[in-house]
C-alpha cells in the first residue's frame, strides 16, 4: 500500500462520517429524505452505484471527499483509487465489492443504513463486508458495514 494520506490521516475519521452520514439510518420524513432514504432516492434518478463506476468516483460526485483541505481531498480519494487493487472478500476488487454492496442494498426492498469504518491492513488486506452489523449499540437498526484495510503510519 502507497503513502496516502500522510500527515493527513487525521482527518480519516472525518472522511468516514461523511459517508456514515449519507447512508444513515432513515429520518422523519416530516423533516424531509435523508440518511439511507435520501441515497435510494438519488440512486433510482442518477444510479450512481452502477457497474463501471469506481467507489472513488461515487463518493466524489456525492461531495464526500471533505470541503476543508483540498490536499487532503485529493488524498483521500487516491486511497479510494487503491481499493481497485485491493481484494475483498469475493473475487472482486475492493471498489467493485463496495459499489456493488451499496446497489444491492439501495434497491433492496428493506435497504439498510450503512456504516463506514477501518481496519488494520496487516490483519487483513481485503475489503470487508458485514451484513446484520449493529456498529452502535445506541441504534437498534441493523447496518451493512463496509471496512476498508488501512496500514498505521509509521513514525
Amino acid at each position: 500500500m502507497g503513502m496516502f494520506l500522510i500527515e493527513y490521516d487525521i482527518y480519516i475519521g472525518s472522511f468516514l462520517e461523511l459517508l456514515n452520514l449519507r447512508f444513515a439510518p432513515k429520518q422523519n420524513p416530516a423533516h424531509g429524505p435523508g440518511g439511507v432514504q435520501e441515497m435510494v432516492d438519488l440512486q433510482n434518478r442518477f444510479q450512481i452505484f452502477a457497474k463501471g463506476h469506481t467507489f472513488k468516483d461515487c463518493v466524489s460526485v456525492l461531495g464526500l471527499g471533505g470541503f476543508w483541505n483540498w490536499e487532503a481531498k485529493n488524498r483521500w480519494f487516491k486511497l479510494l483509487d487503491w481499493l481497485e487493487r485491493c481484494p475483498s472478500e469475493t473475487d472482486q476488487n475492493g471498489s467493485e465489492r463496495i459499489v456493488s454492496v451499496i446497489a444491492e442494498n439501495l434497491a433492496s426492498r428493506t435497504p439498510r443504513p450503512m456504516h463506514f469504518t477501518q481496519h488494520d491492513l496487516n490483519k487483513d488486506p481485503r475489503v470487508l463486508v458485514i451484513f446484520d452489523d449493529q456498529p452502535y449499540f445506541y441504534l437498534l437498526e441493523k447496518f451493512t458495514t463496509i471496512s476498508l484495510p488501512m496500514a498505521p503510519r509509521k513514525p
